[in-house]
């Protein structure tokens, strides 16, 4: 064990690359309600069940008393508090009480006679299936239709894969509004009046899918490449599988762009510049990645870097810079795909991750999946991989350059386990772990 708490528990059968135990040493709660029910739990929208999953299971929860909200159409809100302890599953039942028909319910009704309050909004998108943001609250995907919406002013934005389209609107009292987010024109049209409603404003070095630019410096087989600046939803929406509590979706601009190593760090450049190998799989060689090295052990490795080249470029990354590096423009739950199996036979992670389905409970050579769009190795599976930030919560607004909380009690780590590119873990600084590694950001 490392330190007092340990939130990660990296002592872990070799098996699980990318699945180990829990990170945190927390409590669970289990939800059980019937399909079609809205949860939120503090205030975060945690998601809505289907008829697959009889409820909802949310682990890893700091002990403490939660909040935790339900809402099904023509039902009573459901409100009740929770005390979470550590290392306990909290049962919890939804029982919802049918109530008089209200104004919010009325989009349950065809026929309804709509308030003079509310208006109806109709949103569409070419291509289809762009995200919609209504007041900066992510409400699904076009097309989409909503009733009974408090008339005037709302912010709307659509986002397609780096794209994003932005404007203002005002719906007027028992009006139906229709807007359409055109991705090629760059415009959001007023189909009720056939005019502009605002032009796209695209984050500027989007236009490509890749970025151009690599350097190789300043060891053997460091290569870096050029991740230009630009926004991306930072996240996972509420449908992903997988998905857990501490990932809430929400709008990141970058407005530097910067160069990240293309492989994690190995264990051949650890030993030119430290002059050991700490690696618990040190037989692998020395193009694997080196491991076993804390968050501190990764500053000097850092600082001495630096030093040789009479610099300050050398850094770990942001988590934000991580997960947009991870994702490479891409929206899906890996970089090439959607998960397929959340069980160790996933044919889109075998592609370009080591995982309990391929590992052979060892890590691997770096480079020899493929890579990702932006050309990014390893970026899903191996070794997790130490991040700049202290951890802490998402926030609930759009942001620009994060870099997570001034202080803390753990760094963020990220890249394996669940493997996914918004999979969220943490560590103690000073812990040590055989699936714990790094790779470098460099600054121009």
């Amino acid at each position: 064990m490392i330190g007092k708490r340990c939130k990660l528990i990296f002592i872990l059968l070799p098996l699980m690359i990318c699945f180990p135990p829990s990170l945190y040493a927390g409590g669970d709660i289990q939800i059980t309600c019937e399909p079609g029910v809205r949860i939120w739990l503090n205030d975060q929208f945690m998601g809505k069940t289907t008829a697959d999953d009889f409820g909802m299971f949310v682990e890893n929860l700091r002990s403490g008393e939660y909040v935790l909200k339900a809402a099904k159409s023509g039902f009573k809100p459901f409100r009740k508090s929770v005390e979470v302890v550590d290392l306990k599953t909290i049962e919890v039942r939804i029982e919802f009480k049918k109530k008089s028909l209200a104004i919010e319910d009325y989009s349950e009704r065809d026929d309804a006679i709509v308030e003079v309050e509310t208006g109806t909004l109709i949103l569409r998108s070419v291509p289809l299936y762009a995200d919609i943001y209504l007041n900066e609250e992510h409400i699904g995907q076009a097309d989409k239709k909503i009733k009974n919406l408090g008339s005037g002013e709302h912010k709307i934005v659509f986002i397609m894969g780096n794209k994003e389209l932005e404007g203002n609107f005002d719906l007027e009292p028992g009006d139906t509004l229709r807007l359409k987010a055109h991705f090629k024109k760059n415009l959001i049209i007023n189909e009720t009046e056939q005019e502009s409603v605002r032009k796209a404003e695209l984050p500027k070095n989007e236009q490509t899918a890749s970025p151009t630019g690599t350097i190789t410096e300043p060891l053997p087989g460091m290569k870096f490449v050029w991740i230009p600046p630009g926004s991306f939803l930072m996240g996972s929406p509420p449908g992903e599988r997988g998905r857990r509590h501490n990932e809430a979706q929400h709008l990141v601009t970058l407005t530097k762009g910067f160069y990240l190593q293309t492989t994690e760090v190995t264990q051949g450049q650890w030993k030119e510049v430290m002059g050991d190998n700490p690696s618990y799989f040190s037989s692998c060689g020395e193009d694997c990645p080196v491991e076993r090295v804390s968050w501190e052990d990764v500053q000097e490795f850092i600082r001495r870097l630096n030093q040789r080249e009479n610099s300050n470029r050398y850094r770990l990354p942001t988590e934000a810079e991580w997960e947009y590096a991870a994702r490479a423009g891409s929206t899906t739950a890996f970089a090439n795909g959607e998960i397929r199996d959340t069980g160790c036979r996933d044919p889109n992670l075998d592609k370009i991750g080591w995982y309990c389905g391929n590992s052979g409970e060892k890590t691997h050579p770096v480079a020899r999946k493929q890579p990702n769009a932006w050309g990014l190795y390893d970026m899903h599976g191996n070794v997790w991989e130490w991040c700049r930030d202290w951890e802490g919560d998402y926030p609930s607004a759009a942001v620009t350059d994060p870099t997570g909380p001034l202080s803390g009690e753990y760094r963020v780590v990220r890249g394996a386990r669940r493997c996914r590119s918004a999979f969220r873990g943490a560590a103690l600084p000073g812990g040590l772990d055989l699936r714990l590694g790094f790779r470098l950001a460099r600054t121009r």
